[in-house]
């Protein structure tokens, strides 16, 4: 028998029951869809954030970038029994769909002298192409654009490079040659195996930091300061422990104190 629809009072007509029926089974098969479009490098990276939420390893942290499973950002700490005790270092990671086939791209965020990370080199000429480009932006609000040259104009189009709100540090990443801070060691490499996972990465980059290997430098100097004089490589990197903290410690005070005056500020209003 076919069930009809009900008319309540109003004269509003309600659908059966059964109608809402194919609308669920539509989701249902979204749903279904959905999960058949995971690939198997997106899967294995699912596993591994599984992996390393339930495992919570001393020491390394990762976690995707926003919605974008192949881009991970990385948190280690300094080993203990090192120069590197007490810092604290950020890394990217990217992902291809090659993987776990082929290991991702791994770097340092954070500065660091160490004989198998190579250091962030910038050019000069791009770092002030880049300054001038934010000093311009700033007078470019001051100035109406019907006052400007043609070739006022062309230049102003680069403006686009550089957002309005700009710092000096995102001025300097745009500035570089080419992406640097990128770590030298095995895994990463020759030694690759499908069954090395994220948390195997982060161990080994992490132990790499105590027990480096300068036979293989990525950093000339740092790898000859730690075969020939061990004191000034440990002076060098207790630097660059120090400065990393305080930077983290400013950077922490500033945003507790942005939160705070706008607390304040939602108090005030209320």
């Amino acid at each position: 028998m076919y069930k009809m629809a009900s008319i309540s009072g109003d004269g509003t007509e309600h659908p059966p029951p059964d109608a809402a029926a194919p609308v669920k089974k539509k989701a249902k098969k979204k749903k279904k869809k959905e999960k058949s479009k995971a690939t198997p490098a997106k899967k294995r990276l699912m596993r591994d954030f599984k992996k390393l939420m339930s495992d919570q390893t001393s020491g390394v942290s990762a976690a995707p970038v926003d919605a974008n499973i192949f881009q991970w950002q990385a948190v280690l700490f300094g080993p203990g029994d090192t120069p590197w005790e007490g810092g604290t270092f950020h890394l990217l990671m990217d992902f291809t769909e090659e993987y776990p086939n082929k290991p991702p791209s791994v770097k340092f965020v954070t500065k660091m002298f160490h004989p198998n990370v190579r250091r962030i080199i910038y050019s000069f000429f791009s770092f002030f192409f880049f300054l001038h480009l934010k000093i311009y932006i700033f007078f470019s609000v001051l100035t109406p654009f019907s006052s400007f040259s043609l070739t006022t104009t062309m230049f102003s189009m680069l403006c686009f490079l550089v957002p309005r709100d700009a710092s000096l540090p995102l001025i300097l990443q745009m500035a570089q040659v080419y992406n640097d801070g990128r770590i030298c060691i095995d895994i990463l490499k020759s030694q690759w195996s499908p069954i090395y996972d994220i948390t195997n990465i982060l161990i080994s980059i992490q132990s790499l930091l105590g027990d480096p290997n300068p036979n293989s430098p990525a950093n000339e100097e740092a790898a000859s300061l730690y075969r020939d004089n061990r004191r000034e490589y440990s002076r060098r990197v207790h630097a660059l422990v120090a400065e990393n903290l305080a930077a983290s410690a400013e950077a922490s005070s500033s945003s507790s104190g942005s939160s705070s005056s706008s607390s304040g500020a939602a108090k005030t209003d209320a």
